[in-house]
């Protein structure tokens, strides 16, 4: 039944209400109702309430927003204490209003507000805030009034949908022996301990349990997520359900099922007449009234035992215009405003059917709950198995397109990593984090290479992040691969020392290439990206220089062949014939060569031959013509090659290979006019050996 309150006038013609609350106090013979619009506030205390005249008021009072404070417009109001009420404004200030003192004040330290919930317990108010580029949801103390830094508890809410213009709707319950069962279903089955705080946050269309790990650590879980925006959720104590309202007009109440083949909680869709103008959710008696601007609804909701479903019924009330809602709990009744400023009251006790069910029933299993149960728990096992590979999926995903972007950048990055080779004879001096590759080998290594990959740090943590990529190491016909993440130190450095033996030599020093490649996988197809490591040229002869020694005793040409012989026989079971090779010479005349000749082996000084060791061949190095030419003789071309890149400067060098490759090419046009075998052993000879005429 709906009643008029005709003695209830609001003085001031040019007040226009938007919004309406009942604050508790501890007086029951006393009801206060604060009333505002958008630059306003203004209090009713109402003694000897009753539903058909509303009582005589005592007294009245209005209070103004100081234009100086410049909080802007007034949206709404909360209730938070006995004798305190939260204003909402639009630039996100706090403002208080005390009726008992009639005072409208600004809450310092507190700017950028979004949404203001009074919290499971009394003088408690939850505070989400903007600070700097974090949101942050604050726990404040209203026992002692709104002191600053009354803050109990602080936490960061981090969540892809927050944007400016996001609403939080906060709600908090506390867990008991009557609904631990229900909110354990309803937030994924999870296990709840009495007297456990469980804060659920609305985003947008999205409904989160803010999970406490610990005191100072918190996680944002999704538990549902709908099909419109969420404007307003509530927990009925009484009746064991969740009520969530849409911004489309449409009531979601979840519930504890107790039909056989349905899981542990259900929902049901309440249709509403959008828009939603004003509502609020009676939770003692499971209903929730609502105003569309025109028309004003009840909306009642139970448990049928019959169908075993939600049975919902649906009641007009006579009253249009209907601005603000609020609930008078101690009097059983609605309060309705009008946009004319006029107040009704609604009784709100009718039908309260009980929507729950009984806990001991629930847990007796009978037989024909014994195959559901297993049905349901396969399904929730399901359940869990596929969120857990859809978890994988989802990040294998993520992690391909994180390389892809990456590679498509490819020209820049490859700028920022450099490989850095170096020869020796001996063995260098390694590092914990050194590679050593081909060290297993028979033969005794005659040269070590020294491989340093640098990667600049930024790339190479995004490398390392990704844990994708690959380092490929590549020399002649050989191929070496490790993971980045654990081969490279920490400041991106890949350190590796490469074992070369005197077969590998044959042909000369190895070319070295490196690569960073990731493979991505599209359906059946694979697709290897690749990242080119640039090589560092090295000054001429900084590469060789390691690879000549002096011999302390002179060993001519036929005895070094001769022990050649020797060791290759011991290892080789099958009969070898073995050819003379022949003396390769070369002549230099140039000073700078000849005085790093002398820098390098004193014994040029006084004596007129000395014999270097290059990769285990000798080199016989002698004075010509009265110092005026330096000769060079081995029987080794590789040998003989690297000694003139130590002695010759890079042009020089650079000049000869060129006069060379000429050569060749003219050769090669000769060979192919030649038919006799002493003409094609010449030409062999010739290629072999760059002949310098000596007196």
């Amino acid at each position: 039944m709906c009643n008029f309150l005709e003695a209830w006038k609001l003085p001031d013609d040019s007040f226009y209400p938007i919004s309406m609350v009942n604050p508790l106090i501890p007086d029951q013979q006393q009801t206060v109702i604060v009333v505002c619009s958008t630059d306003q506030v203004f209090s009713l205390v109402v003694s000897d309430f009753n539903d058909a005249t509303g009582g005589v008021a005592d007294h009245f009072q209005f209070a103004k927003c100081d234009p100086e404070t410049s909080i802007g417009a007034i949206c709404g109001l909360k209730s938070v204490a006995a004798n305190v009420v939260v204003v909402e404004t639009a630039n996100g200030k706090l403002m208080v209003y005390d009726y008992l003192e009639n005072k409208l004040g600004c809450v310092e330290n507190y700017s950028e507000i979004r949404p203001t919930e009074q919290g499971s317990e009394n003088h408690r108010l939850f505070v989400v805030s903007q600070k700097e580029d974090r949101t942050v949801m604050e726990v404040i103390d209203t026992t002692n009034g709104f002191a600053p830094n009354s803050a109990s508890k602080s936490y960061e809410i981090v969540a892809e949908c927050i944007d400016s213009r996001a609403k939080f709707f906060v709600r908090s319950f506390t867990v008991n022996e009557t609904n631990q069962r229900f909110l354990g279903d309803f937030l994924g089955f999870s296990k709840l301990s009495n007297g456990e705080e469980v804060i659920l946050i609305a985003i947008y269309n999205q409904l989160f349990w803010l999970q406490q790990r610990s005191e100072d650590d918190c996680d944002l879980i999704t538990v549902r997520c709908f099909s419109s925006n969420v404007v307003g959720f509530e927990f009925s104590e009484c009746s064991i359900c969740l009520t969530v309202l849409l911004e489309a007009g449409v009531l979601v109440v979840f519930n504890q099922s107790l039909h056989p083949d349905t899981v542990l909680v259900s929902n049901s869709f309440v249709y509403l007449q959008a828009p939603i103008e004003a509502h609020a959710f009676d939770k003692a008696n499971n209903s929730f009234l609502y105003s569309n601007g025109l028309t004003t609804h009840r909306v009642r909701y139970h448990f049928s035992e019959e169908t075993k479903q939600l049975v919902t019924e649906t009641e007009d009330i006579p009253v249009c215009g209907v601005v603000a809602i609020t609930l008078i709990e101690n009097r059983e009744m609605a309060l309705l405003l009008t946009e004319n400023r006029q107040f009704y009251t609604l009784r709100s006790t009718g039908i309260n059917r009980d929507i729950g069910q009984n806990s001991s029933r629930m847990l007796t299993l009978r037989k024909e709950m014994r195959g559901v149960t297993k049905r349901v728990t396969k399904i929730l096992t399901d359940e869990v198995e596929y969120d857990t590979r859809l978890d994988q999926a989802i990040q294998c995903e993520h992690s391909q397109f994180n390389v892809l972007a990456l590679y498509r950048n490819k020209d820049v990055f490859s700028r920022l990593s450099l490989l850095e080779l170096s020869f020796h004879q001996e063995m260098p001096a390694t590092q914990s984090s050194t590679v050593l590759i081909n060290g297993s080998g028979k033969e005794v290594p005659l040269v070590f290479a020294s491989v340093k990959i640098k990667v600049n740090l930024g790339f190479f943590d995004l490398l390392r992040e990704q844990k994708r990529w690959t380092v490929c190491l590549e020399y002649d016909e050989s191929v070496a691969m490790y993971p980045v993440q654990e081969t490279f130190d920490g400041q991106g450095m890949f350190h590796a020392t490469v074992f070369l033996y005197q077969s590998q030599l044959a042909s000369g020093l190895p070319t070295f290439r490196a690569s960073l490649f990731a493979s991505v996988r599209n359906g059946e197809d694979n697709l290897l990206l690749t990242i080119p490591v640039p090589t560092s040229q090295p000054k001429p002869g900084h590469d060789t220089g390691h690879l000549i020694r002096k011999l302390d005793t002179k060993i001519s040409a036929r005895e070094n062949r001769s022990n050649s012989h020797k060791l290759v026989h011991k290892n080789n079971p099958h009969a070898v014939e073995y050819i003379d090779r022949r003396i390769l010479t070369y002549c230099i005349q140039n000073d700078h060569s000849k005085t790093k000749a002398v820098s390098f082996s004193s014994a040029l000084e006084n004596n007129t031959t000395d014999t270097w060791s290059v990769i285990a061949e000798p080199v016989s190095v002698s004075w010509q013509r009265e110092r005026e030419a330096l000769l060079l003789q081995t029987h080794h071309p590789v040998a003989m090659d690297l000694v003139k890149r130590f002695l010759l400067s890079h042009d020089e060098y650079s000049t000869e290979m060129k006069q060379r490759e000429e050569k060749l090419k003219g050769m090669c046009l000769e060979l192919q006019d030649v038919s006799t075998t002493e003409a094609i052993v010449g030409l062999f000879q010739r290629s072999r050996c760059n002949d310098i005429a000596v007196d």
